[in-house]
C-alpha cells in the first residue's frame, strides 16, 4: 500500500466518516505544500502550490472496504477455526473417556473368557476322570462276571 502512509490513512478515515455523514467531496484529494512550506490537503486542486500526491477517493474508499471486509472474513474464520478446534479437543477428549470405559469392559470379558476356558479345562479334566473311573468300573464288572463264569 504504496499510497496509505499514515497521513494517508488518516485521510481516509476522515473521508470514510465524511462519506457516511452524506457530505458531498470530489473523486480527488489533492496532498500539496502550502506557500508557508506545510503539507496540506484539499478536495480543490491548489493554484500555486507544489502537488505532491492526488488520490482517488472511490479507488481508496473501495480498496479500505475491500481490506475491511477482508479483516472481517479473517476474524470470522479465525473465530470459527477456533470453536471446531475446541469443539474437536472436546470429541477426542470423549473419545479418549469412551475408550477407556469400553477398556474396562473388554478387560472384564477378556477375564470372564478365561476364567471360562479354565472351567472347561477343569471340566474336561473332571469329565476325563468319570471316563477313566467309568472303564475302570466296566473292567472289575467284566472281571466279576468273568470270575462267575
Amino acid at each position: 500500500m504504496n499510497i496509505m502512509s499514515k497521513a494517508g490513512l488518516k485521510i481516509l478515515v476522515l473521508l470514510i466518516v465524511f462519506f457516511n455523514s452524506n457530505i458531498c467531496f470530489s473523486d480527488e484529494i489533492y496532498k500539496y505544500i502550502d506557500e508557508h512550506g506545510n503539507v496540506s490537503y484539499s478536495s480543490l486542486a491548489p493554484k500555486n502550490a507544489k502537488i505532491l500526491q492526488t488520490v482517488n477517493v472511490k479507488k481508496l474508499i473501495n480498496k479500505a472496504s475491500v481490506i475491511n471486509g477482508a479483516a472481517l472474513q479473517s476474524e470470522k474464520i479465525k473465530a470459527i477455526t477456533k470453536e471446531l478446534t475446541k469443539s474437536r479437543i472436546k470429541r477426542n477428549e470423549n473419545r479418549k473417556k469412551t475408550n477407556e470405559s469400553y477398556q474396562d469392559e473388554i478387560t472384564l470379558i477378556q477375564n470372564q473368557r478365561l476364567q471360562g476356558l479354565k472351567n472347561l479345562t477343569d471340566g474336561k479334566a473332571t469329565l476325563n476322570t468319570r471316563v477313566s473311573n467309568n472303564k475302570k468300573i466296566k473292567d472289575a464288572i467284566r472281571r466279576i462276571i468273568e470270575k462267575q463264569e
